[in-house]
């Protein structure tokens, strides 16, 4: 059986208790087990409390919590708290970090170099196509992908990474015995299998509306940058890059058709002075990488294309080339052109033109 600090976990388990509740308690009694001992008026008049979230404390303080911890333990969930050497970093230092997290897989990966990668659920073939091939090129150079495991973005991001044997984190807005989507149900298990699942709610917690903006904080607390694939006006990616730019952290986007719903989020925060990303360079040359990752994404480039590849860029040089004549010169259809063609311009062989026109970088 896993060893807890009981108290602990009964005190994150009460809803009325936010995460700055939660810390103000902590830091005043010294500990969860003192605070459960603390007379209700000292709660009241020192800590500023309202009498529903002191009641809540008085309902968990006999609360026989075995339960739930074999519930844990059946499900093999590790539980993180803020106190525990796990703990993400990164984590630690945004504005109302979740007091404990719940994990399923590798939680050794919650605290690698990642990248959050967001998105809209209703994503466009093309959206759909540069999550994939981007979460799946900056896995290869050694980044975790992190996203939350919705339609979409989200799910072709997991799915690039996982594509290449990459490590990626899902942040979920519900507990991690509720799969949501259902859709996703083996997205899920294979995530658990190859990366790591991860939640602040606990067991039992509904998706409900209001938990997936706080969800998103910790999307974008974990990684060292948010890359925004597409996105509506009003959609949740646009969240999460607020809470990156909160974090201090770098907000990357990829440019999309002007006439496109689902590129006005990410166009408008081009505009106003996000990192504009045509290709995998545009992300990587923010950061001041290892050595050997340095080596690696320079090795990458010279010898990691397939035999495929390497013959399509046979065909384009320094005189632009349209996709239709590609397609004819080369023998590929088109629709198996443009994701050859996608990952050229990611691995900064090639860059396009305007009118569907691809020369050599």
């Amino acid at each position: 059986m896993i060893k807890l600090d009981k108290a602990l976990i009964k005190l994150s388990l009460i809803s009325e208790i936010g995460p700055k509740s939660f810390f103000n308690l902590i830091e005043y009694f010294g500990s969860a087990e003192k605070v459960f001992e603390a007379d209700r008026q000292t709660m009241i008049n020192s800590l500023s409390l309202n009498n529903k979230a002191v009641d809540a404390i008085y309902r968990y303080r006999d609360i026989d919590i075995e339960p739930y911890i074999r519930k844990l333990h059946d499900y093999d969930i590790k539980l993180i708290t803020f106190y525990d050497e796990k703990y993400p970093t990164l984590l630690k230092d945004i504005s109302d970090p979740p007091p404990v997290l719940y994990v399923r897989g590798n939680e050794e990966i919650i605290n690698d170099m990642g990248i959050s990668v967001v998105g809209s659920r209703y994503c466009t073939y093309y959206g759909s196509q540069m999550a994939y091939e981007f979460s799946a090129r900056l896995t290869e150079l050694g980044f975790t992908i992190i996203s939350g495991m919705a339609r979409g973005i989200d799910s072709r991001a997991h799915l690039g990474a996982l594509s290449v044997n990459g490590k990626t984190v899902a942040v979920l807005g519900c507990g991690l015995d509720v799969v949501y989507p259902r859709e996703n149900s083996s997205l899920y298990e294979e995530i658990i299998r190859k990366g790591a699942v991860i939640s602040e709610f606990p067991l039992g917690t509904k998706p409900l509306k209001q938990n997936f903006p706080r969800r998103n904080r910790i999307i974008s607390g974990l990684g060292i940058g948010v890359l925004v694939v597409e996105a509506g006006e009003k959609s949740g990616s646009l969240i999460t890059a607020s809470f990156a730019l909160e974090q201090g952290k770098e907000v990357f986007a990829i440019p999309g058709n002007i006439n496109n719903e689902t590129s006005k989020g990410t166009n408008r925060l081009i505009k106003d002075g996000a990192k504009i990303v045509t290709e995998l360079n545009d992300i990587i040359e923010k950061y001041e990488l290892r050595s050997d990752l340095k080596e690696k994404i320079e090795s990458q480039r010279v010898n990691n294309l397939s035999e495929k590849l390497i013959r399509l860029l046979g065909y384009i040089n320094n005189e632009p080339v349209n996709i239709n004549s590609l397609a004819e010169i080369s023998g590929i259809r088109i629709n198996e052109l443009m994701p050859m063609i996608n990952s050229l311009i990611l691995a900064g062989y090639i860059k396009e033109l305007p009118g569907k026109f691809f020369v050599k970088i």
